[in-house]
């Protein structure tokens, strides 16, 4: 195994983790020509030591290069990835996953890839299925494939509450890219170096795949789902269920509202009533909540059906000013 080639800016990290980047855009690196190297897995991962090392090694196989976007880790990540020989690209502090997707893409588009295949650093996700996301790329049948949990109707084992909320967003979704794809939250993805240049990266938190997926609609990519497994007996995402459902509704509102504001607030004001109504009944009906979760529970639920209102309202606003110019 070659050796992990780990490139420096910032000389205050320290010295026993060996060489690491600490950079804000990959164009910047003086990276080693890297040519020829076909097949592109990167890792985005925050504070995932346990599984980082096992990711890399197991990726060694389908890969020509495993790269590692260390996303502000304040634990040994970067160590462990590098000492697995992964080539480390070290965010200085924690930007969140779509400025380590924009990074991603920047690294695999200097380094001359011909595919990038992204998966995430928490073990969800099992790299024995990379060759599965691309071959429809190498055949040609594909710019993006995504991995999807739910093709298969019982090809899944995702717990109920979090069915729920992945349905939602795949919906809204779908309803802004006019796809009809079945998992829009999933980070398993395979890319043709066709995509590189077509995304903005405009989200920097976990919107980002609901971003990429309407934007690739936009750019006449062509989209192909092949099922995947997930294992949910690792630790997976800290964030609570409501939160990241809220945030990623609001970030599809931003993105639509960049492309046609009526349809924005139309599908967002019905999106966030639901949500919040929904999040207000799995309150109710939940028994074993603790209390700092039911008080950020009902605060996110009101807070959904206020803004939906709104968005409705501002609707209302909009299609009477239009029809009585």
């Amino acid at each position: 195994m070659a050796s992990a080639a780990v490139q420096s800016i910032d000389s205050a990290f320290p010295s026993d983790y060996g060489n690491i980047v600490m950079h804000d855009a990959v164009g910047t690196l003086s990276l080693d020509p890297l040519k020829n190297m076909g097949i592109v897995v990167v890792i985005p991962c925050y504070n995932e030591v346990i599984s980082i090392g096992s990711l890399v090694l197991r990726s060694q196989h389908y890969a020509d290069h495993i790269v590692v976007i260390d996303d502000g880790s304040n634990d040994k990540t970067t160590e462990v990835a590098r000492l697995a020989g992964a080539r480390v690209i070290r965010h200085k502090v924690n930007r969140g996953k779509g400025a380590s997707i924009k990074t991603a893409f920047s690294y695999a588009k200097a380094a001359g890839a011909d595919v990038l295949v992204l998966l995430d650093g928490d073990g969800q996700h099992n790299p024995d299925e990379i060759p599965l996301l691309i071959e429809p790329i190498l055949k040609g049948e594909a710019d993006i494939v995504n991995g999807s949990r739910f093709l298969a109707k019982a090809g899944h084992n995702v717990p109920g509450y979090r069915r729920i909320g992945q349905e939602f967003l795949t919906f809204l979704t779908n309803s802004a890219s006019r796809q009809k794809l079945t998992d829009s939250q999933n980070g398993f993805r395979a890319f043709s170096r066709k995509t590189f240049d077509c995304f903005s990266f405009l989200q920097k938190g976990m919107g980002i795949e609901s971003e990429m997926l309407i934007e690739a609609t936009n750019a006449n990519l062509r989209i192909k789902e092949i099922q995947i497994n997930v294992r949910y007996d690792v630790a997976g995402s800290t964030l609570n269920p409501l939160i990241h459902g809220f945030s990623v509704t609001v970030s599809i509102l931003k993105t639509l509202l960049r492309q046609s504001c009526g349809l924005a607030y139309l599908l967002c004001g019905v999106a966030l009533l639901l949500m919040g109504t929904s999040g207000l009944a799995y309150i109710l009906l939940s028994r074993n909540l603790l209390t700092l979760d039911l008080a950020i529970g009902y605060t996110v639920s009101i807070f959904s059906l206020i803004l939906g209102t709104l968005c409705l309202f501002a609707l209302f606003v909009l299609r009477y000013v239009t029809e009585h110019r």
